[in-house]
């Protein structure tokens, strides 16, 4: 096609990768009063489980629960507004991604040049400089 060798075709495939859309989290995130709401609906088997089998701890148990629920009320406004920045973080990072790869499909490779360019703009970079390409914000002329 090029008249490249395999390893060649290997190494420009590396270099005109498309982007990568970043590690997520492992897991989702989960609302505070969800994971609230879980606790105080498994709560009631552990309660019983002191009262027929520890009945001297139960006032104390029932004493440190009402403590933990006081802290959370507390927190509450602050855990909820991390956990809905982390949600806005995480959507930022993926529309972003989104649009880095959307440039990306839009993109042709010269290779008698060695360039990367948009048709019909004139905005063009070295293969090996793609990734700055991809982050340049859209102008009029794309749109």
């Amino acid at each position: 096609m090029l008249g490249l060798s395999a390893t060649e075709l290997r190494l420009l495939s590396r270099r005109l990768k498309p982007p990568s859309a970043g590690k997520g989290a492992p897991f989702r995130a989960l609302h505070p009063d969800l994971v609230v709401l879980t606790f105080s609906l498994i709560l009631p088997v552990f309660i019983y489980g002191i009262y027929t089998s520890q009945k001297g701890n139960l006032v104390p148990a029932l004493i440190l629960l009402a403590a933990f629920y006081g802290v959370y009320l507390w927190k509450r406004k602050a855990m909820v507004a991390r956990y809905e920045s982390q949600l806005e973080a995480s959507r930022v990072a993926k529309r972003r991604a989104e649009q880095r790869i959307s440039r990306w499909m839009k993109l042709y490779y010269c290779a008698r040049e060695d360039i990367v360019f948009q048709p019909g703009t004139a905005k063009y970079v070295p293969a090996d400089q793609m990734p700055g390409l991809l982050t340049w914000q859209a102008t009029e002329t794309e749109m």
